[in-house]
């Protein structure tokens, strides 16, 4: 009885110690195909799949992918093929990160994407999902939207979010589309809430590098808005409402560099708000624009609000810009407070072309609207204007409307004693703004 209890007993053995062994060598190869060095020991392996799974065709990738999304799993990896991945659009999925290897890429299957508002990756109403890559490319053939067969449309994003939350994207190229590199809206009236997009690059893109029509709780981090070109506003980032309805609320930009596009570096458009909207709360800290093509900020369509709301712009330099620092259009002295502290504007309004022009300056504000009584409620702190040129510092066109609440402190480093003065239409104290002029 003892012997073959003994016998049992290392049979047993035998057999955990078997299939222990079969599950590090399966696991191993696994591993070797689908995981990233830093997600095996994360992830649960249970709810990982890599699209691999579904196979891979380099000429089409698309029904491997959506296969593997619409798995359910809680993680999915795209490995790296060796090839492109070309896809057709893609639904993204809530409760899911997908996870994109080093050296993959991401294209628009050529001669698909025939559909005016079809998106290389979409998400409607979807929650806690992210797209997490290590600089990895997503693009787009733009030049190919704009002729032949195709219709004209500025809205083929690479990724477009509406009414999505707790998203975040990361780690990715994302270029040339055929609308914007991303775009962030509502869906079903609901604000997108609680998006994170971090260390990203936007450039080549079509429209925008990012549009942003609706969201509550939005950090943009790290990130770089570049190369924008085809078809207006252009602009680095765009924050511009579509119904009155639409929120921007905590929105904060942080440490992200904007460069050479067609438009604005940064484009604040509100004429789709009014008085019963919601106040706005925007942020833009550490920024840097450089190599502006346009204005480098524009502000404009403000709605009358109570004074409600801010737009604050902290510790950002403006350097190297061919037409004007700061442009601000049809803000009422009673809208959002504008604040701009800590900035720096060197070599700005450098342009050429318009050096005729009497409204070339580093700051301009301007009144379009008849209804709009005053202007204002700006204020600079600790500010610095670095000028070469003999001309008025700001240029105020305000008809007989009087400029109010324009305050605050700049420095300007220049040798030209005019820079410190200000032209505006009708001449208004503007006793609440102190200046002082450093000769360099």
């Amino acid at each position: 009885m003892k012997r073959l209890f003994k016998k049992y007993i290392f049979v047993i053995a035998f057999a955990v110690i078997a299939i222990y062994a079969s599950c590090s060598v399966s696991y191993a190869v696994d591993n070797q195909l689908a995981y990233p060095k830093n997600i095996s020991a994360k992830a649960d392996t249970a709810n990982v799949v890599s699209v691999i799974e579904w196979g891979f065709d380099k000429d089409d990738g698309t029904n491997s992918l959506q296969a593997a999304i619409d798995s359910g799993a809680k993680t999915v990896i795209i490995p790296n093929m060796g090839a492109i991945w070309n896809l057709r659009p893609i639904r993204l999925a809530s409760n899911q990160e997908i996870i994109i290897e080093p050296g993959v890429t991401l294209m628009a299957k050529r001669g698909a994407f025939k559909g005016k508002k079809d998106c290389l990756f979409s998400g409607n109403g979807i929650k806690n999902a992210s797209i997490k890559g290590t600089n990895n490319k997503i693009g787009m053939w733009k030049e190919d939207y704009t002729g032949g067969d195709y219709a004209e449309s500025e809205w083929r994003h690479i990724i477009s979010l509406r009414g999505c939350s707790d998203i975040q994207v990361s780690g990715l190229e994302v270029s040339s589309s055929g609308g914007d590199g991303i775009y962030i809206g509502s869906w079903k009236s609901k604000p997108c809430k609680n998006i994170v997009v971090e260390n990203c690059c936007f450039s080549d893109n079509y429209r925008q590098g990012m549009s942003i029509t609706s969201a509550v709780n939005l950090s943009i981090l790290n990130s770089t808005f570049e190369n924008t070109i085809g078809t207006k506003p252009a602009a680095g980032i765009d924050l511009e409402p579509n119904y009155s309805s639409d929120r921007l609320s905590n929105i904060s930009i942080k440490k992200c560099s904007f460069q050479k596009n067609q438009g604005a570096g940064l484009l604040i458009w509100l004429n789709k708000l009014n008085s019963q909207s919601k106040p706005v709360s925007i942020l833009c800290e550490d920024g840097n624009f450089n190599n502006c093509f346009q204005h480098a900020v524009t502000i404009g369509k403000l709605p009358s609000s109570g004074s409600e709301g801010e737009i604050k712009f902290k510790n950002c330099t403006f350097t190297n810009v061919s037409l004007t620092g700061l442009y601000i259009v049809d803000k009422p002295i009673d809208s959002a407070k504008l604040t701009m502290e800590s900035c720096a504007w060197k070599n700005v309004a450098t342009s050429k072309k318009f050096a005729h022009k009497s409204w070339l300056s580093p700051f301009y504000i301007r009144i379009e609207e008849s209804h709009i009584q005053s202007t204002g409620n700006v204020e600079f702190i600790k500010c610095h204007l670095f000028e070469d040129k003999s001309r008025p510092f700001m240029v105020i066109d305000n008809g007989d409307k009087f400029p109010s609440e324009i305050k605050g402190t700049i420095t300007i480093h220049s040798s030209h004693v005019g820079s410190k003065s200000i032209k505006m239409d009708k001449a208004f104290p503007l006793s609440h703004l102190t200046l002082s002029r450093i000769d360099p």
